[in-house]
């Protein structure tokens, strides 16, 4: 069944990338600092908080996944994030973000189960994994005027040493439009922060840890909607 239009989202468009060493000891120094050309500017938005992460779907199917949907409890509120590639470059991912009740009820549709309130008795959801990181964001303002959010994240792997912490670096906007601009925005403050390595989904990076062969069957599944 095809997710409702009537839920509200919010249209995202992201890179990742390995997060430089220079700019991960700039923002675990106090105050945290993330520095930018001459002419642009950084804004701390949200210091180093927690960030508990469980993703779902139902492990049979991996029905959610195959449909481009990611469905998770952040913090313990539900949100869902759904592929939405019309209009975008193949090297930006781009997502429509729904929470609270609009997330359980399009993946209650993409499920078959007849309201979100029935999603648990006639879809189980089964946990793929659990995510825990700490993020520090801020926004970048080019001196074009373009505005991008930055988050860095610092992922516990399992079976690792807190040390050896998986260091992300995403950097995101968001676009009511076909995206292309915005696209060019965020390679325009990947270069001013010379991001150039690309850098793995958290979700899979801590499954490439904890179960290959679940994360083989996602990325069987992801290949599958292509």
């Amino acid at each position: 069944m095809a997710p409702s239009a009537a839920a509200a989202a919010v249209r995202e468009l992201e890179k990742r990338f390995v997060c430089p060493s220079h700019i991960l000891s700039a923002v675990a120094a106090v105050p945290p600092t993330l520095a930018v050309p001459s002419g642009w500017t950084s804004e701390l938005i949200s210091g180093w908080g927690s960030l508990d992460d469980e993703y779902f779907d139902h492990l049979p199917t991996l029905k959610l996944c195959t449909s481009g949907c990611w469905l998770r409890k952040r913090n313990g509120e539900w949100e869902l994030k759904r592929s939405s590639r019309s209009s975008v470059r193949e090297d930006v991912d781009a997502y429509e973000e729904l929470t609270g009740k609009d997330a359980l009820r399009v993946a209650a549709e993409v499920l078959g189960a007849r309201a979100h309130g029935a999603l648990l008795q006639e879809a189980p959801l089964e946990s793929l994994a659990v995510v825990r990181s700490n993020r520090i964001s801020f926004n970048v303002r080019s001196g074009g005027g373009c505005v991008t959010r930055v988050d860095i994240d610092k992922t516990e792997l399992p079976g690792l040493p807190s040390p050896s912490a998986y260091c992300l670096l995403e950097i995101e906007a968001v676009t009511p439009n076909s995206g292309e601009g915005a696209a060019d925005a965020i390679d325009e403050t990947a270069a001013a922060l010379t991001c150039t390595k690309s850098g793995k989904n958290k979700l899979f990076k801590v499954l490439e840890e904890s179960d290959p062969l679940l994360l083989k069957r996602v990325l069987g599944a992801i290949k599958q909607r292509k």
